[in-house]
């Protein structure tokens, strides 16, 4: 049994590895014109993804959920974002810091220590290791980062990049309230949200 899950797993990250190497290579090499990239990228984005994301909610039985999985893991990464907002503030350099510096780290930070790759690495490795019914939580991991904690940090880093044009270009920073409206309008609209 141990010996056939470490297997499954060796041939998870084998097939994972070598379709990233595998893109890494055309996109090198040139094999596929710029175009054919841009409507791949296109296509998967809009079309492709969010169809998954909304055909594994519409199908998931949520008392597999496991609650206190979910809540442990939205506290670690509200942990996470508080600790990338410290650091934040914490490196900003003095002499060379300008408005705005200390959000778009702050959101940088944030950006790194809470985005996994849930979908890409998390599902064929959760899948060659734990039944279906577990592998199921990467769909819900994956949609509470994109609602929860990516709005937030597009927030910082929304805020970040208007302060610091606002202050190169001898201008007042357009009003909190708006930039956060904003990024929020766009979040409404994006695909994998809505999906």
């Amino acid at each position: 049994m141990a010996d056939e899950a470490i297997a499954e797993l060796g041939c998870a990250l084998l097939n994972v590895t070598l379709i990233q190497v595998l893109g890494y290579v055309m996109k090198k090499s040139r094999l596929l014109p710029e175009s054919a990239l841009q409507g791949a990228g296109t296509f998967i984005g809009l079309v492709s993804l969010p169809a998954i994301y909304f055909r594994a909610v519409a199908t998931l039985d949520f008392s597999t959920v496991r609650v206190e999985v979910l809540l442990a893991l939205l506290l670690g990464k509200l942990v996470l974002m508080a600790v990338s907002v410290g650091l934040g503030r914490a490196t900003r350099g003095v002499a060379e810091a300008s408005s705005g510096d200390s959000e778009m780290r702050s959101g940088i930070f944030a950006l790194l220590t809470t985005n996994s790759d849930d979908l890409g690495l998390g599902l064929p490795v959760m899948g060659a290791l734990f039944p279906k019914e577990m592998v199921n939580m990467c769909y819900v991991l994956n949609a509470m980062q994109a609602m929860v904690f990516n709005p937030q940090i597009f927030m910082l880093l929304g805020v970040g990049a208007a302060r610091r044009v606002a202050s190169l270009s001898d201008a007042p920073p357009a009003p909190l309230h708006s930039m956060v409206v904003t990024v929020l309008y766009y979040q409404c609209r994006n695909f994998l949200n809505i999906a």
